[in-house]
C-alpha cells in the first residue's frame, strides 16, 4: 500500500476483504522519503453486501412416517452468507412448488402441510431456495419472500414416508364371487391343486402375510403352504367327499410372532372333486 508524497494519499495495490464476524483491519506504515517509518496507519475495510447465502449441504435426506399430524417436524436446511454485516447476512428459505411440506423462510425448518400416505408417494423430492434480503428491501424483509437479485442457491430435500401397518389385507382368491376349485380325484400326493392369494398394500414386516387352514377335518385332504398359500394333496381324494369346504384365515408374522388381527380376514374355499382324470366344469 503506497503513499504518494507529498500528500501522503494512500491508495490500493491489491484486494481487500473484511472478515467475517466483524471489521477489518490493516496496519499501514508509511515512510518517509523512503528510508525511515514515521508513522503508523490503520485502514478499516468495510463491509459491503457482495456474498450470497450458500447451503451448508447441497442434498437433504429427512424420513418421518405416514400418517402424522400437519404440522409435524420433517428436518431443517441450514445456509450461511459469508458477509460480516449483520444486515448484509439476511435471506429467506423458499420451497419451490410443495403441496405436501412447508418451510418456515428465517429458520429453514421444513414440517408437513397435509398428510402423507406412504402407498399413495413413498419418496418426495424438494427443491428448496435461499435468497439474499437486501437492507433496502424493507417490504420483502416483511413478507420474508427474498429478493430476487440473483444472489441465491439451491439445494435438493429428500423425504422419505415410512411405513405405518394401516391397511388391511385382502384375499383375491378365494372371494365371495369365485371360491371354488375343481380337483380330478386322482390327483396324487403331493400334487399342487391351488393357490390361495392375498395381498396386503403395507411393505416389508407389516404386508408379510401367513395362512393358516382352520378345518382341522380338512388337514387329512389338503395341507397349505403358510407362506406361498399353495394347497397340496396330502391324502386319498377319491374316498373323500365330493365337495369340501375349507376356512382361510390370514395370520400377520411381526418380529417372528404370529399375531392375529381383530378381526382377523378369512375366507371360505371350496374343493370339488371330480371321478377321473379330468373336471367336466
Amino acid at each position: 500500500m503506497p503513499t504518494e508524497a507529498p500528500c501522503g494519499r494512500v491508495s490500493v495495490t491489491v484486494l481487500f476483504k473484511a472478515r467475517p464476524g466483524g471489521t477489518t483491519w490493516r496496519n499501514v506504515v508509511v515512510v518517509r522519503a523512503g528510508v525511515t517509518p514515521c508513522d503508523r496507519v490503520l485502514v478499516r475495510v468495510a463491509d459491503v453486501d457482495d456474498e450470497r447465502p450458500q447451503f451448508v449441504s447441497r442434498r437433504y435426506v429427512f424420513a418421518l412416517p405416514e400418517n402424522v399430524a400437519v404440522g409435524s417436524f420433517a428436518g431443517v436446511v441450514v445456509a450461511v452468507d459469508r458477509d460480516s454485516e449483520p444486515s448484509f447476512a439476511d435471506f429467506r428459505y423458499q420451497l419451490n412448488s410443495s403441496a405436501a411440506f412447508a418451510i418456515d423462510p428465517r429458520s429453514g425448518v421444513v414440517v408437513t402441510r397435509a398428510p402423507l400416505d406412504r402407498e399413495t408417494l413413498a419418496t418426495h423430492r424438494l427443491t428448496v431456495t435461499v435468497r439474499s434480503v437486501p437492507p433496502t428491501a424493507a417490504a420483502d424483509r416483511t413478507t420474508g419472500t427474498g429478493n430476487d437479485d440473483g444472489r441465491a442457491d439451491e439445494a435438493t430435500v429428500v423425504v422419505r414416508v415410512d411405513d405405518v401397518n394401516d391397511n388391511a389385507p385382502y384375499f383375491r382368491f378365494p372371494r365371495p364371487t369365485n371360491h371354488t376349485l375343481s380337483v380330478p380325484s386322482t390327483s396324487g400326493v403331493g400334487s399342487t391343486v391351488g393357490r390361495v392369494v392375498a395381498v396386503d398394500a403395507d411393505a416389508g414386516d407389516n404386508a408379510r402375510l401367513t395362512y393358516f387352514l382352520v378345518s382341522p377335518e380338512r388337514r387329512g385332504v389338503f395341507r397349505l403352504a403358510a407362506d406361498s398359500g399353495e394347497l397340496t394333496v396330502v391324502g386319498n381324494l377319491s374316498t373323500s367327499p365330493r365337495r369340501l369346504r375349507f376356512v382361510v384365515v390370514l395370520v400377520i408374522l411381526r418380529a417372528s410372532t404370529l399375531c392375529y388381527m381383530r378381526p382377523r380376514p378369512h375366507q371360505s374355499i371350496f374343493v370339488r372333486t371330480c371321478r377321473g382324470n379330468t373336471c367336466p366344469w
